[in-house]
Formats: structure tokens, sequence, C-alpha cells
């Protein structure tokens, strides 16, 4: 599986043999669904980014590489493209870019598997539904939070993302709808397919973090 990451097309993403995804679903015997798994994956990206950019890869700051890959959805990209949505209103837009460009060029990075302890950068949100996870944009004013779901280790496909006021207390309505928006859209993009699924940090994001216990 090594090299998978960058057969995925666009920016070129490293990885190190063993895959790690591959690595995590050994502990259960499962290597050969995850490498189906994996090949299914890379063919659904390929497809989207070939089809009027039904997937649009996040580049890494002009003159710096990218070491890991952010996809965005169709339904992230409406919201970052309608300068009429809340997020542009309230002046959040760059503030979203400069996040995903630093996921891109493997900036290092505070990460929650399970919890609320605060003072994470990337969080997995308690389930259900399961293998959401968050952004979490802090700054300056307005908090937002992005929600994305691991295609791979390091490869985050960002389906959605909403305002902190909008969604409200964690637990709410709103947040499990987000949630909830979050999976249908991975649907649409990769039927039959799960999301990538690990038991550490490490099998989520392989380098340059720290886990938030």
């Amino acid at each position: 599986m090594e090299g998978l990451l960058a057969a995925t097309g666009g920016t070129t993403v490293a990885t190190k043999a063993p895959h790690p995804g591959v690595r995590s679903l050994a502990l259960t015997g499962d290597i050969e669904k995850a490498q189906l798994t994996y090949m299914s994956i890379v063919q659904f990206i390929k497809t989207h980014e070939a089809n009027n950019g039904v997937l649009r890869r996040v580049l890494p700051p002009q003159g710096q590489s990218a070491s890991r890959a952010a996809l965005l959805a169709p339904m992230a990209q409406s919201v970052l493209d309608d300068q009429t949505s809340a997020i542009s209103i309230l002046g959040c837009r760059p503030y979203v870019q400069s996040m995903l460009e630093r996921w891109v060029a493997n900036r290092p990075m505070a990460v929650r598997l399970s919890g609320t302890k605060p003072g994470a950068f990337l969080a997995r949100l308690e389930p259900p539904p399961s293998e959401v996870w968050e952004f979490r944009i802090t700054e300056p004013v307005n908090h937002v939070r992005v929600f994305c779901r691991f295609a791979m280790p390091n490869l985050v496909i960002v389906t959605n993302l909403s305002t902190r006021k909008i969604l409200g207390l964690k637990g709410s309505a709103a947040w499990r709808s987000a949630m909830e928006l979050s999976v249908a859209e991975w649907r649409k993009l990769f039927p039959g397919v799960d999301p990538h699924q690990g038991a550490s940090i490490y099998d989520y994001v392989t380098e340059n973090c720290r886990q938030v216990r």
C-alpha cells in the first residue's frame, strides 16, 4: 500500500510502508478488506476529481509541499463559494482557508480521539454517527466547525461546515444534524464504502501531531 495516497492524483502525498490504515485493520486479520477499501476510495477520488471538480483539492501555501491532503465535497464547496453564506458574511472564509492549508502543509497540530477536553485542533466527535471529525477554528471571534471524514491516513474529505453559534451546544439537534449531513455527503461520494477507522491518532495523522487526552 506504499504510495497509495500519491496515486490519488494532484498534489503528491508521501506515505510510509506498511500503510497505516492496513496496519490498524491488520489487528483484526482483515488486511485484504483494508486493501480493497482503499483501492475503491482511490478510484472514487480519481473519478470525482476528473468529473468537473466534484471533489476539489486544497492546495498548500505557495512554495510549500503537501504531506497531507484535503478534498472539498460539493456541500463544503457550496458554502465556501457562496458570498451570502454565514461563513462569508461573518468573514470566516480566510480562517477556514488558512486552517485547510495548515493541514495539507503538515503543520504540527493537537488531535483528540475522544472526549471533550479543550485544546484540540482536530477532533473525532462522539458517536452516533461514528467517524465524523471536526477541525476547530476558534479565531478571531466567530468560531467555525469544519466537518470531515478520513478516507485514509492523512487524507480527509471535508463534507460541510457551520459557525459555532448556529450549532449551539455539543449534543444539540443542530450539531447532530451537521454530523448526519457529513455522513450523507460521504455516502453520495463513496457509496458502499466506509470511512477509515483507527485505534490511535497515529492511524489517522501519521506525523507532526500530539494527542489531547
